[in-house]
């Protein structure tokens, strides 16, 4: 603890094979106390990503609220997509990396850099909020257009696109229907 590293104890592998929910745990608890992940822990996160997809839908919305809820969920996310867990659990996030937007209006770079910051200064910070946060741009990728003469990037209609993949990611992860 006094060191700020988390890892398993024993074998990391057979930690995770016992229940795939601590991979993700893992990258919320880094997240929120700011520690590192020793580097056999983070090798077995990484090797063991695709095992989170036998979890039930359920355990990863709980697992991704908390980390919205938590206290650094930009955090979580870029730990979620260098580790791949962020590939089985929101591809449509993963999707926004590369996504260039306009520099006149986005100097940050793409929409998922973007993304990582508006979550960075969401106020208040709510389930709702959060969720908000990381979904308001998911339908850019589907909508990206580039002016064959000017070059200029344009992402018409993508908060309807958007709308309709964020229900179908709500949905996934079984939230109410409310």
């Amino acid at each position: 603890l006094s060191a700020r590293i988390l890892r398993c104890v024993g074998e990391p592998a057979k930690r995770f094979q016992e229940d795939a929910l601590r991979l993700l745990r893992a990258v919320r608890f880094a997240a929120r106390l700011d520690f590192a992940i020793e580097p056999n822990t983070w090798n077995a996160v990484c090797a063991l990503a695709p095992t989170i997809q036998y979890i039930s839908a359920e355990r990863h919305r709980d697992e991704l609220n908390a980390m919205l809820l938590g206290e650094r969920p930009w955090v979580a996310i870029e730990m979620m997509r260098r580790s791949g867990l962020l590939h089985w659990l929101l591809p449509e996030i993963e999707s926004m990396v590369g996504v260039e937007q306009s520099r006149e209006y986005h100097p940050e770079g793409d929409v998922y850099t973007h993304t990582l910051l508006v979550l960075q200064h969401v106020d208040p910070r709510t389930l709702h909020t959060m969720w908000g946060a990381l979904l308001h741009d998911v339908g850019k990728p589907a909508t990206m257009k580039r002016d064959a003469a000017t070059g200029k990037v344009s992402f018409y209609d993508h908060a309807s696109v958007g709308a309709v993949i964020a229900e179908g990611i709500l949905s996934r992860l079984k939230f109410s229907n409310d």
